[in-house]
């Protein structure tokens, strides 16, 4: 096995599944569909199960697949720090999910950042929502810009 692969296999096995090392919060108050752009940049995950999402900026809980794409969008310690951990998730209206693989991408000599996504380019707006969603800049591929123009333009992430 490659040393990258290795270093996956350890960073999967450190995640907790049970709520020890992360924030519990309950949401008795909350009704099937909810949508929570409140919590827009949070990590979340129902009570006991793995799966991972990400709250977006409309409020809708979108999953992660796990764990390829969390590597490649977010800083490692970031599924340790913030994420919630509570049985209301899965209350949350689900949007859909991140594709598999998506990745972060900026052209050769552009500041734009992107989060490639279901075959779009979606314009990270800021170096504040970079931080909100806890996306990792060290993590962003750099392409000719000719790549990046030729995919067509998604909704700006928020």
């Amino acid at each position: 096995m490659s040393s990258p692969a290795v270093a996956q296999l350890r960073f999967i096995n450190q995640i907790p599944v049970d709520t020890a090392r992360t924030a519990v919060t309950t949401f008795s108050n909350w009704r099937p569909g909810i949508l929570r752009p409140d919590l827009a940049g949070c990590k979340v995950r129902v009570t006991g199960k793995t799966p991972i999402y990400v709250i977006d900026s409309k409020g809708y809980r979108r999953l992660i697949p796990f764990p390829l794409t969390f590597m490649n969008l977010f800083k490692d310690h970031a599924v340790f720090q913030g994420v919630l951990v509570a049985d209301g998730i899965s209350d949350m209206a689900e949007g859909p999910a991140l594709d598999d693989g998506a990745i972060l991408v900026r052209g050769l000599y552009s500041e734009d950042i992107y989060l490639m996504d279901k075959g779009r380019r979606r314009l990270i707006s800021a170096a504040r929502v970079m931080d909100k969603y806890g996306f990792d800049e060290a993590s962003v591929i750099v392409v000719p810009q000719i790549l990046v123009d030729s995919l067509p333009m998604g909704e700006v992430w928020e």
